[in-house]
């Protein structure tokens, strides 16, 4: 990949991250409008990234891009919006809605309450549950969660969406 290609992916890197933020801020609403903007969102992801490898495809590339030359610019594109948005979503996660966790983390032990005989079937004690919930929501494992599933996502993303942005000459 060029560097044309890796500068496009890191620029439109900014605008998916503001994506990723925008469906983050959307899945903590409980509204119904909220949650079908989330689903909007999800749905817009791939398309808005296929779009714009196929832009970086036409206007950078020569309208030539290998299957290689796609998932690389894939990689770009998603992991600078992935870390970007964690970023974003730690600070607001430590400083400016530090309740959200909480209410997650409340909600979860709710959960978890409701499948005490499940879980005890499993070998799972409710101590074990409780470690584990206090570890998992702190505004760094929030976060760096957040980071996996961006690239989990991406990594799919990338791997089909690479078929459609491919093109030889």
């Amino acid at each position: 990949m060029n560097k044309d290609c890796f500068k496009h992916a890191l620029y439109f890197g900014l605008m998916m991250a503001g994506l990723f933020v925008l469906h983050f801020m959307l899945s903590t609403q409980d509204n119904g409008i909220f949650i079908l903007g989330t689903a909007i969102l999800q749905l817009a992801t791939p398309i808005v990234a296929i779009a714009l490898a196929i832009d970086c495809r036409k206007t950078i590339n020569n309208n030539s891009f290998t299957y290689g030359q796609s998932m690389q610019y894939f990689w770009w594109l998603f992991s600078s919006a992935s870390l970007v948005a964690t970023a974003i979503i730690f600070a607001y996660t430590k400083w400016i809605n530090t309740t959200l966790l909480i209410n997650l983390q409340n909600r979860a032990f709710e959960v978890f309450s409701d499948m005490g005989d499940s879980l005890t079937n499993l070998g799972i004690t409710q101590q074990q549950v409780e470690v584990s919930l206090n570890n998992g929501f702190s505004p760094k494992i929030f976060a760096i969660s957040n980071f996996f599933s961006y690239m989990l996502t991406s990594l799919i993303i990338s791997l089909i969406g690479s078929f459609f942005v491919r093109k030889k000459k």
